[in-house]
């Protein structure tokens, strides 16, 4: 609720002013995202949260989504946000051409991506604030939380729908052109998620729409990002391998393997006959390591972008079964003759070496093993152990089971 009203009041806090003229240079783009920056921690502070308590670290990405993608990967639960459709972004160009396309990356599908990332290690609440690359501002977000945590009655069908409308137009979309066409809940433990899906008819390229998707954790807005419709039988058309992109990648695998294969045989040839000067690639390799240091040094911030904000859980039923089953190996098959249930195998040996005999015993008939040597006493008790393990049966089975 708290976006929706200072959407309103206050529309200067979603964006910064625009970038005049197109980014020339590293230093540009750096400019660029340290701006990005700052007008996603000024997008949390205007919503109620105090980015110094999370960790921070900003990545690029790209816009222009699938519908369909975005739907199955669900962007307001996990976090992760589907990148560049390439169907979706042929179909708009064999249908609208260039003009087209361009039109839809100013006004509805920003193509790139500033985003930026909030999180605290072992809690699945985060922030990720989409700031557009090329306007430099705040162009969607995701505020994905746990399942049991509580929240407010949700809005009805026609607040959700207006409050989703002024959230589109505050964060710089052209919200006279959209419509809601699907309004949708899901009930949680403590709170129910409302899922307003927006698209924009009147900017569509044949039959692909730009869409709006906003997402309410009760009564708090948590989520808006954009994506294309596409039709279905486009896709699986354009996905679907034929005969002739098999036989590229069967050449292109031959193509591959002949130059590595050619490339090693030079290079033995080289080496054998004393041609190859080890000590010339003492400079080259020293310049290539120090590229390779400053690379990783430069690839730190990728560490934050994948840490897993939420724990990762652990089954105890599952450990529990395991034990379960590693101690049921002492319940012998009737081929072995005899059911350990005591921590204790025939003529008193230990229940260890019983499972290892068993293990020996259990063997196919084709592997060579070599028959331990019974005496006539262990006979007899595997005879009573094979007597008892029949009347038990139904005992052995379920704790081999379990």
């Amino acid at each position: 609720q708290r976006l929706s009203v200072r959407a309103q009041v206050h529309p200067v806090a979603f964006c910064e002013p625009r970038w005049s003229g197109r980014p020339r240079g590293i230093a540009d783009i750096m400019r660029i995202g340290a701006t990005g920056n700052q007008a996603s921690r000024r997008f949390l502070r205007v919503n109620g949260a105090d980015p110094s308590r999370y960790h921070v670290v900003a990545y690029l990405g790209t816009g222009f989504p699938d519908d369909e993608e975005v739907r199955r990967q669900k962007p307001q639960e996990n976090g992760r946000i589907p990148g560049f459709s390439d169907a979706a972004a042929r179909y708009v160009l064999s249908r609208g051409g260039e003009p087209a396309f361009h039109r839809l990356a100013q006004e509805n599908l920003p193509l790139a991506y500033w985003v930026v990332r909030f999180f605290e290690p072992e809690k699945k609440e985060e922030w990720k604030v989409l700031v557009d690359a090329r306007r430099v501002r705040v162009v969607g977000f995701l505020n994905p939380r746990e399942e049991a945590a509580p929240a407010a009655a949700p809005p009805g069908a026609d607040s959700a729908r207006a409050r989703a409308l002024a959230a589109a137009g505050a964060l710089g979309y052209p919200a006279k052109d959209y419509v809601a066409v699907d309004v949708g809940s899901q009930d949680r433990p403590k709170r129910t998620d409302t899922t307003v899906v927006l698209e924009a008819g009147k900017a569509a390229v044949g039959e692909a729409k730009p869409r709006i998707t906003a997402v309410f954790h009760g009564a708090r807005l948590a989520a808006i990002f954009p994506s294309i419709r596409v039709p279905e039988t486009f896709t699986r058309e354009y996905e679907r391998r034929r005969p002739a992109d098999w036989v590229l990648l069967a050449a292109k695998i031959v193509a591959i393997g002949a130059f590595v294969g050619l490339g090693v045989i030079v290079f033995l040839r080289l080496v054998r006959g004393g041609g190859f000067r080890w000590r010339r690639l003492v400079g080259p390799l020293g310049v290539a390591l120090v590229g390779i240091a400053v690379a990783l040094a430069n690839s730190i911030p990728n560490v934050g972008r994948a840490y897993p904000s939420s724990p990762i859980p652990f089954s105890k039923s599952r450990s529990r079964s395991r034990s379960r089953s590693a101690a049921s190996l002492s319940c012998v098959s009737p081929r072995a003759g005899s059911c350990f249930s005591r921590g204790r195998g025939p003529a008193g040996e230990p229940r260890s070496a019983a499972a290892a005999r068993f293990a020996m015993r259990s063997r196919g008939p084709s592997s060579p093993r070599r028959e331990p040597r019974v005496s006539p006493a262990s006979r007899r008790s595997l005879r009573r152990g094979f007597r008892r393990c029949s009347i038990r049966t139904r005992r052995c089975r379920g704790r081999s089971s379990a």
